[in-house]
C-alpha cells in the first residue's frame, strides 16, 4: 500500500454485490480507501461537506431514472469519477451510461477483478488531476 497516496474516498451507491464488495477490498489491499455506502436517493445528503473521489454505483433502475441520477451527480461532483454497473436485462447499453458521464461501465454479473481494476483506473485520473492542478499553481 503506497503510504504517500492520499486516502482515495469512494462513494458506493446502490445495492452492492459480491463482486463489487470484492473489487472494493482487493482495491483497499494497494491503497487506503474510505468508502460511504448509501442509497440512491441518499446521494445527496451524503455528499454534503464530502467530495468522493468516485462513485461505484449500480443504477439498477427502470428507464432514465439511473441516467438521469448520473448526470445530475456529474454537475454537481465534476471531478468524481463514476463507474457504473449495467445488468443485462436492462434496456440501457453501455453506451448511454459513457454518454451520460460515466468513467467506466462494468457488466452484470461483477468479477472483483474487473471492478478493481476500473476502480484503480478512476483513481489513476484523479492522482493525474490533482497532480495537473497543482503544476498550474505553482505556474501562476
Amino acid at each position: 500500500m503506497a503510504a504517500d497516496a492520499p486516502t482515495l474516498q469512494v462513494l458506493l451507491v446502490g445495492a452492492a454485490d459480491a463482486g463489487m464488495r470484492q473489487g472494493l477490498d482487493r482495491l483497499g489491499q494497494r491503497r487506503q480507501v474510505d468508502v460511504r455506502e448509501v442509497a440512491l436517493v441518499d446521494v445527496e445528503a451524503a455528499t454534503e461537506g464530502w467530495t468522493p473521489d468516485i462513485l461505484l454505483a449500480d443504477l439498477h433502475a427502470d428507464g432514465t431514472a439511473g441516467l438521469d441520477a448520473l448526470r445530475q451527480w456529474r454537475l454537481r461532483m465534476p471531478d468524481a469519477d463514476a463507474v457504473v454497473v449495467r445488468h443485462p436485462d436492462s434496456t440501457l447499453r453501455s453506451g448511454d451510461w459513457l454518454k451520460a458521464g460515466a468513467f467506466a461501465v462494468v457488466a452484470c454479473p461483477v468479477e472483483a477483478d474487473e471492478v478493481a481494476e476500473e476502480l484503480e483506473r478512476a483513481a489513476e485520473r484523479v492522482r493525474l488531476r490533482l497532480e495537473n492542478r497543482q503544476l498550474r499553481r505553482q505556474l501562476d
